[in-house]
């Protein structure tokens, strides 16, 4: 199937702004391409070693537990194909200072300063073709239904095809009937997990999401003249048989009344929740007494402990290096005190010793001009 040219009603604008994805029986697939990274430093204490092992070494895959000549194989096929540039330093003012095209065989980093680029091919994951519904917009700030299956940020930061805030973009151009609308940098405010939907504030720039992230905050601790900033999750609940256990658990508190085997038809359930990654659905946590939930809450015991003892350790230190410093400044103080100032001055022996009157430490010295000099030990 060709790509979708909804908004675009000039033939010629078409061909300039194709998207670069497709819709396909309910699921948008982006259509995979390339990207430039930006600029990685290599390290000082490769200098010395080729281009393939240098990537090998910095990239292994398996949290770096990929042998390292595997590696050195990949980027060596990688460099052949044209995927990985490099750039020394700049060793003069006339020096281009440009990224060429690694070659085989490898270079050898040579020099202190060295960076590399490196071209990646993207397969972005498929996403539910779910149109954005923009429930309000200003100068400022929009809010949209988020739709469920896709996160706020994806895998390439909120820049990618299938990206959330590429697809609210796509949907301000066909609002306002043009794909040459100035591109906006739109950065969330907030996140909803990727299964939930609901409403999610959108500023048109960092800075305009940034003071939202700050009104939320101040009307969530009453900072501001406001009822406060809420988040209600609505859950739809399957009938079960442990429906019942679940509403008379002891560490559950519910806004209803259970009578009988009688399931309430709507209540408020005030619970700990978790996420079952088998069936890929949020849970309420109502099994306490049970071997998982005695290992979960002796767990978090020990996590509270350790964060105690690290406090309490930097706190000791704190103090430490405090007395240190205090006591450093007193002896400073008094051995200031203790000194005798002496003006250099043509004088003889015998009244220069009448007057040698300083700390043990201190010892005067003559010159060849007799003027009398304060050398302090330290």
């Amino acid at each position: 199937l060709p790509p979708s040219t909804e908004g675009c009603n000039d033939r010629d604008e078409k061909d300039s702004c194709m998207p670069a994805y497709i819709n396909c029986n309910g699921l948008r697939y982006a259509v995979p391409y390339e990207i430039t990274t930006k600029r990685i430093s290599i390290k000082d204490r490769f200098v010395g070693q080729s281009l393939d092992v240098v990537l090998g070494t910095m990239f292994r895959r398996g949290r770096g537990t990929q042998p390292i000549n595997e590696a050195a194989a990949h980027w060596y096929q990688e460099i052949e194909a044209g995927r990985v540039e490099w750039r020394g330093p700049k060793l003069s003012r006339d020096d281009l200072y440009e990224f060429k095209l690694a070659t085989i065989p490898p270079e050898v980093v040579e020099r202190k300063g060295t960076s590399i680029r490196l071209r990646q091919h993207v397969h972005e994951k498929v996403v539910p073709a779910s149109r954005i519904n923009i429930l309000f917009e200003n100068d400022r700030f929009l809010a949209i239904n988020k739709p469920a299956g896709l996160a706020t940020i994806d895998e390439q930061g909120g820049n990618g095809v299938n990206s959330l805030m590429t697809m609210v973009g796509d949907e301000l151009q066909k609002r306002r009937n043009s794909c040459n609308t100035k591109k906006l940098k739109l950065t969330a405010a907030h996140r909803l997990d990727k299964p939930v939907s609901g409403v999610l504030l959108i500023g048109k720039s960092p800075g305009q999401a940034a003071k939202l992230i700050r009104t939320i905050h101040a009307a969530t601790k009453g900072l501001e003249k406001t009822d406060g900033v809420k988040k209600i999750y609505v859950a739809r609940v399957f009938w079960n048989p442990e429906s019942i256990t679940l509403v008379k658990a002891r560490d559950i508190k519910i806004s209803a009344e259970v009578n009988g085997d009688v399931f309430p038809e709507e209540f408020v359930v005030e619970a700990e929740l978790g996420w079952d990654s088998k069936m890929k659905r949020a849970i309420v946590m109502s099994d306490s007494g049970t071997k998982a939930a005695i290992d979960r809450e002796t767990a978090r015991k020990v996590s509270l402990e350790s964060t105690e003892k690290r406090k309490a350790w930097k706190a000791e230190k704190r103090e430490a290096w405090k007395k240190r410093k205090k006591l450093s400044s007193k002896q400073n103080k008094r051995e200031s005190s203790h000194a005798v100032p002496v003006e250099p001055a043509s004088v003889c022996s015998d009244q220069l010793a009448s007057h040698n009157t300083g700390p043990p430490e201190a010892a005067f010295h003559f010159t060849s001009d007799t003027s009398a000099v304060l050398d302090s030990t330290e």
